[in-house]
């Protein structure tokens, strides 16, 4: 008997800016990826979207309070 297997696939999604810009905001921010997945993550939390336990396991956070003080910030 075949079990079917339910995975989450991820989305990837490519914006294009200039490489002057792209320098000047890693300079200023950091890593830019990482940037862009936390204010998605914190906006769809604001909107009632997702839980906290969803922005936990979408960042990688290894406790509630790491993840509400994320989202309180």
């Amino acid at each position: 008997m075949l079990e079917t297997v339910n995975r989450e696939r991820d989305m990837e999604i490519t914006i294009s800016l200039p490489d002057k810009i792209a320098c000047y905001l890693e300079g200023k921010w950091g890593n830019i990826e990482s940037l862009l997945l936390e204010a998605i993550v914190l906006e769809a939390y604001r909107e009632g979207a997702i839980c906290a336990g969803k922005v936990r396991e979408l960042l990688g956070m290894n406790t509630r309070l790491e993840a509400d003080a994320f989202s309180e910030s």
